[in-house]
């Protein structure tokens, strides 16, 4: 046994044992302490990142544009404005304002660099929970700029594009008729899908904008469509694919015509994916372009 002034090496262990103990103890604490402030504070930025993009922060309403301008500059390139506002109204729509954020952690997916992505499980006004999976720029110039954005329901999926509107679809109908009849045909490829730039040429689509501005007794040079839409729709076809559908008539000196078009909507974004044109008249009818089976047609019947 050791005297009193001294210590034996079974006691020596066991302090160092109840310190190490200790030390563990307290580092547990301090680690859950550090995570719990981490996740209170991915809250609070959610917060204060979802709110300014969508909601207003103080009255709850809806902001009509601003999400997109919350955008990094790298998302508004991907996405189309159109299907963002799109967004913003589902959003507000099916959802409200976020009431109360439940959980807010670091997700194990890839963040592009410089970006900090987070899953968010979140309560809206509409009695409605979803996961949000949110990322943000943490340095530049866009600091805290929105990368990336999905609002996942638990009942039921969000559609946007129940939401979009038909008006933004129609300037872009127009941008392409224009083009179209100008003779740009750069510009209207750049505006297709790839499935469609495959049948078609861009002297096939020289050759028929002859054919049809000679049909309508208009000059290519000088001709000014103005489109007038009778209808306008999301569609879903037998493939499955969705599209905005829309039907237009062009008024020609000799004769007018009927257009179709059909834009794929593919995420954040959309392609043409199908236009056909025909001109009516008594004794005349032409169909040019594609037909619905997406097949090229070089002939005009009269």
């Amino acid at each position: 046994m050791a005297d009193d002034g001294e210590w034996s090496i079974t006691t020596i262990c066991l302090i160092a044992v109840s310190a190490a103990a200790a030390l563990f103890t307290a580092g547990g604490f301090a680690l859950a302490y550090v995570q719990r402030n981490r996740k209170q504070a991915l809250a609070e930025e959610f917060n204060e990142v979802f709110k300014r993009g969508v909601f207003d922060g103080h009255t709850g309403k809806l902001k009509e544009g601003s999400l997109f301008f919350a955008l990094h500059p790298k998302a508004q390139k991907k996405c189309e404005k159109p299907f963002v506002l799109a967004l913003e109204r589902a959003i507000h729509k099916r959802l409200g304002p976020p009431t109360i954020v439940h959980t807010a952690t670091l997700t194990q997916e890839p963040a592009p660099e410089g970006f900090e992505r987070v899953n968010v499980q979140v309560s809206f006004e509409k009695d409605v929970t979803c996961l949000v999976d949110l990322s943000w720029a943490l340095i530049g110039p866009s600091k805290g700029r929105i990368g990336s954005f999905t609002v996942d329901p638990e009942d039921a999926p969000l559609d946007l594009y129940e939401h979009l509107n038909s008006s933004s679809f129609e300037q872009k109908t127009d941008s392409f008729i224009t083009h179209l009849f100008r003779g740009s045909t750069d510009v209207c490829f750049g505006m297709m899908h790839p499935s469609l730039q495959e049948k078609l040429s861009a002297e096939t689509m020289r050759l028929q904008r002859d054919k049809l501005c000679l049909t309508m007794g208009v000059a290519p040079s000088s001709y000014e469509p103005d489109a007038t839409y009778h209808s306008a729709k999301v569609t879903t076809l037998d493939s499955g694919l969705r599209v905005m559908r829309l039907e237009a008539g062009l008024i020609g000196d000799e004769m007018n015509c009927t257009a179709t078009f059909m834009w794929m909507l593919e995420e954040m974004s959309s392609r043409l994916v199908k236009f056909d044109v025909t001109t009516t008249g008594k004794k005349n009818k032409a169909t040019v372009f594609v037909d619905e089976n997406y097949n090229r047609i070089d002939h005009m019947d009269a």
